[in-house]
């Protein structure tokens, strides 16, 4: 081969490297910015997995991936997703008839971040039909996000026969965050049924904030004998908290005296507290006060139990108002019983 020949040749091959190389790299400018609008709409949903363009082809959202936004603030952008995104729920919720799993899933995802009440109906046929829990599951939590009244019978229902638990713990949480009290009832049941699911149905309860469920959550306080259900007894003490019902100062007493389980006994001041019941006041003052001259000792060191026990019951006797704390207050804060942050929070409260 001739010089000449292989000058030729050897330019050829280097133009064509560079224009493949040149032309990637235009493709990749080009498409930069396509990725960094698709990525604000993951970061928008909360969601990483870039997976799902796809997705948003059929959400008739390509045209947006594939503007070119050069010159607009990406803050602007992204505002414009947010509002694509809220109105694409009739797409969104069309897409819950899909055969692929997937699409299904990603469809109930995107209505819980950005979803409104016209998704509702084809969210409730989804809870009843849909034959993968873990959509169901999703969907219960959805509805209780959008807080439509229509979802109330079918998450009843959800929770009273959803063969999977972890529909009828979402269908119980649901029911409370929707606050419709025809719940107060079927939640109740299912609580006396014992349910492993009583945790979410005790919340639910307490936001509800219905007395028909002070009974029942002091029962379920009640149960010490086993010691794995201590977060069912917790929540029933934060739910007795919400509902204000004095019928429940002196199981609350009892459980704060008298209980093994630190974190029961410092949820316990925490709602006898919010209760406002005077009967409590000296229960609160002694636990604040107790084992003062171990607290003395500078080398002893308190558990995380103990000092948060302490703390509530400071809080609480603030709250409850009853001038006869001050003065056990300010000695537990002479002696390192409790911070000074955590009295002067107290005393704030005393004063109102």
């Amino acid at each position: 081969m001739s010089r000449r020949r292989k000058a030729i040749w050897l330019g050829s091959i280097l133009l064509v490297l560079a224009g493949g190389i040149g032309g990637y790299y235009w493709h990749w400018q080009s498409h930069a910015i396509d990725r960094k609008v698709c990525q604000l709409v993951y970061e928008a949903a909360g969601y990483p997995d870039t997976q799902t363009e796809k997705f948003f082809k059929k959400l008739k959202l390509n045209f947006l991936l594939h503007e070119k936004p050069k010159s607009r603030d990406l803050e602007i952008v992204r505002k414009e997703i947010m509002a694509i995104c809220t109105d694409a729920t009739p797409g969104l919720a069309s897409l819950l008839d899909e055969e692929d799993d997937n699409v299904r899933r990603e469809a109930v995802f995107y209505l819980h971040k950005f979803g409104d009440a016209r998704a509702v109906n084809a969210l409730i046929e989804a809870l009843q039909t849909d034959k993968s829990c873990e959509i169901r599951f999703q969907v219960a939590q959805t509805l209780g996000r959008l807080g439509d009244k229509r979802a109330v019978g079918p998450l009843i229902q959800a929770l009273q026969n959803d063969s999977d638990i972890f529909v009828r713990d979402n269908a119980a949480f649901s029911l409370g965050r929707i606050g419709d009290v025809t719940a107060v009832e079927p939640l109740i049941q299912s609580l006396q049924n014992k349910q492993n699911i009583r945790s979410s149905i005790a919340a639910a309860l307490g936001l509800l904030r219905d007395r028909r469920a002070v009974e029942p959550l002091c029962q379920l306080l009640n149960e010490k004998g086993n010691k794995e259900n201590y977060m069912d007894r917790i929540l029933s003490i934060t739910a007795l908290g919400k509902i204000g019902d004095k019928r429940a100062v002196e199981p609350l007493i009892l459980a704060y005296q008298t209980d093994e389980n630190a974190w029961i006994r410092w949820e316990a001041a925490e709602s006898l507290g919010k209760l406002g019941d005077t009967k409590a006041v000296e229960p609160l003052i002694k636990g604040l006060l107790k084992d003062m001259e171990l607290w003395k000792n500078p080398e002893y060191l308190p558990q995380e139990g103990e000092i948060m026990i302490k703390k509530y019951s400071a809080i609480a006797l603030g709250e409850i108002g009853e001038p006869k704390a001050i003065e056990p207050l300010e000695l537990a804060k002479q002696n390192n019983l409790i911070s000074n942050e955590v009295f002067e929070k107290a005393m704030a409260k005393l004063r109102k």
